[in-house]
């Protein structure tokens, strides 16, 4: 169902529009909708009908003139409907008939038109009419219309708000009054069976869980009311139940103590063995005391139900619901039943079971424990595996904190065994958070199909091992066929390690790869810290490849960027290069980019070597062969650049 927009009334036609049973001649109406039911309760199946021009209409069998219509206020093309009738929520005994129209106005733009009517015969009476669906433009809010079971209500539904047993959450709910013909606020309905397992919660942990145990593979995903929210647009999922705080708390914001508002939780990771469940109820950190749940509706998956008495005990005391068995689900519903009478909270100056007049039920605390949670290397593995299949999703940080290292053996097991891409890149991903296994962060930083956001967080893990990233970095840059942003980002990994270790493998890595991998190694070892010094011992071991000592004086017009002109290490940088100049044979490649640092480093020892060497080019001008051209041409744009 799609947005509504604003209602408008129909054309003249549209009102004008004849009676059943005088059709016009120039104009023949099609039905879109049609349903039968016995509407008067004779024994014979009457017809509903919406048809194309937008009228609603009654055909009784036998008998025109009990027949009935009446216009839709919207307008746009029918593309389809729905009919609902019922005739036990008027007290009259009057048939109602819920009618709900689809209509396209544009090609993308769809919206519903709803409307309650009362039928009595050659009559329908509108009680009321207006849009339904999305009334947001990112459709997380919806509006609805019911007839049934509840009476004739009026509800919203808010994405991520939802019971576990698939009932509909009737948000901010109001039912239609006879007496008074308008819709007035109702209490959600509890809807638990009455027969369903009564157990007892417990200030004794169950012998089979440790004291401190926490549940971690749920959290919650939404409630059906909050302090916070004035309307159901406001609703968020309530984190103060799960933040291991009893000073904070959800709180319920609904007339009677909020019975029928729930909270749920969901596994990030799918249906698991649900053993016990955790509480502490009211509110610890709030300066008047909030009532603590009595009793509450426990709805365990889409098939079992609970019922669960508390006792009444102060705020933050821990309370334990054990479950006859383990039951495998991804989901639980907190239903709030009904409340203490008197304050159970921490108010000031007030003690125990001393009533504060408090209209509102508090929860602090809710933690979901399954049997799986108790075995470390089952958790591990079912970690891994909802990581693989892409269910952990935005809780994988959350569920790896709670694991940590004991995660790390079970990502690396599955990783082995997938050959999907994105599998194992989300297993990658899982090990940067911990971080652990260097290898395969690696690994993770050379594929380009990725965001920055995810380079950043392999880098980040790379950094937080220390030395021990440092022999897989130097291994990668080493790869052959390495591709060119892979290369580049390993190289500046490089860079930002600290020590001597990183230094080392970006010199080992000099003179080697695509052109452009050599200019990414020479500017991450120029530009990572303290480089000259370590350039500057390089420089003078011979018998070096020339691609070798090219890339060192590049990355010693690099490393010359970082200090002043004038300075002394631009000036020893210089000279360095000046004297390299005078050598009185020289391979092509080097003297080309001694000529480029030259006038990249600048100064009076490397400009005035520029000066020589392009003085003596020029001297032998028309006799020079091509190669010597080359060079006279960059020697004068770097004297330029100098």
């Amino acid at each position: 169902m799609r947005s509504c927009g604003a209602i408008s009334f129909v054309t003249a036609l549209f009102l004008l529009a004849p009676p059943l049973g005088g059709e016009s001649e120039a104009q023949k109406e099609v039905a879109i909708v049609q349903h039968k039911v016995d509407l008067n309760g004779d024994g014979h199946v009457d017809e509903l009908r919406i048809d194309d021009l937008g009228i609603i209409s009654v055909l009784i069998t036998g008998s025109e003139d009990d027949g009935a219509w009446t216009p839709l206020a919207a307008n746009g093309k029918i593309v389809g409907g729905s009919f609902r009738v019922d005739s036990q929520v008027d007290p009259s005994g009057r048939p109602l008939i819920l009618a709900v129209a689809k209509l396209r106005r544009s090609k993308n733009q769809t919206y519903e038109e709803a409307l309650v009517l009362s039928y009595s015969p050659g009559k329908l009476t509108t009680l009321w009419r207006g849009p339904q669906g999305s009334d947001e433009a990112d459709g997380a809010l919806r509006r609805f219309v019911e007839l049934g079971d509840h009476g004739l209500i009026r509800y919203a539904s808010r994405h991520g708000v939802f019971r576990c047993d698939g009932k509909t959450a009737h948000l901010d709910a109001k039912r239609y009054d006879f007496a008074s013909n308008s819709f007035r606020p109702v209490k959600q309905a509890i809807r638990v069976p009455a027969g369903a397992p009564r157990l007892q919660a417990l200030s004794a942990n169950p012998a089979t869980i440790p004291q401190d145990s926490r549940g971690f593979w749920f959290r919650p995903r939404g409630a059906s009311s909050s302090l916070r929210a004035t309307s159901p647009s406001q609703l968020v999922a309530p984190l103060a139940i799960s933040d291991r705080n009893s000073k904070t708390a959800w709180v319920e914001n609904k007339p009677g103590l909020g019975s029928g508002e729930f909270i749920t939780m969901q596994s990030g990771l799918g249906a698991v063995h649900i053993k016990a469940l955790r509480f502490e109820l009211g509110h610890g950190g709030a300066a008047k005391g909030f009532r603590s749940p009595k009793k509450i509706g426990l709805l365990i998956g889409k098939e079992k139900a609970f019922w669960v008495d508390f006792p009444n005990v102060s705020s933050g005391t821990p309370l334990w619901v054990e479950l006859p068995e383990p039951i495998s689900a991804s989901c639980v519903t907190v239903v709030l039943a009904d409340s203490l009478t008197k304050n159970s909270g921490r108010g000031r100056g007030r003690g125990r079971g001393r009533t504060v007049g408090t209209t509102r039920t508090a929860i602090s605390e809710i933690s979901v424990l399954s049997s799986e949670e108790l075995d470390t290397r089952r958790s591990s593995e079912l970690l891994a595996e909802g990581i693989a299949a892409g269910r952990a999703k935005a809780d994988t940080r959350r569920l790896l904190k709670n694991l940590g290292n004991k995660a790390s053996s079970a990502l690396l097991s599955v990783l082995k065994k997938t050959t999907n891409r994105r599998a194992q890149t989300r297993l990658r991903l899982a090990l940067a958070t911990i971080p652990a296994a260097p290898e395969e962060l690696v690994l993770g930083l050379l594929n380009d199909s990725l965001g920055s956001s995810d380079y950043m967080l392999f880098g980040r893990a790379l950094r937080k091992i220390g030395p021990a990233s440092v022999p897989v970095l130097a291994a990668a840059l080493a790869r052959p066929g390495l591709q060119r942003e892979g290369g580049k980002r390993v190289a500046l990994m490089l860079q930002t390690m600290p020590g001597p270790e990183a230094k080392d493998a970006l010199l080992n890595a000099l003179g080697r790869g695509s052109d452009a991998q050599r200019k990414a190694v020479v500017r991450a070892l120029g530009a990572s810290p303290g480089a000259w010094p370590v350039l500057r011992q390089a420089l003078a071991r011979e018998q070096q490849p020339v691609a070798v000592k090219a890339d060192l004086f590049r990355a010693a017009a690099v490393a010359a960027e970082s200090f002043e002109p004038g300075s002394a290490e631009r000036a020893e940088i210089g000279q360095t290069i000046a004297e390299a100049l005078s050598a009185p044979t020289l391979a092509y490649e080097l003297r080309y980019r001694l000529l480029q640092v030259a006038g990249n480093v600048g100064g009076a020892q490397a400009t005035g070597a520029l000066i020589g060497q392009y003085e003596a080019f020029e001297k032998h001008g028309a006799a020079a062969d091509v190669s010597s051209q080359a060079l006279t041409e960059v020697a004068a744009a770097a004297l330029a650049q100098s």
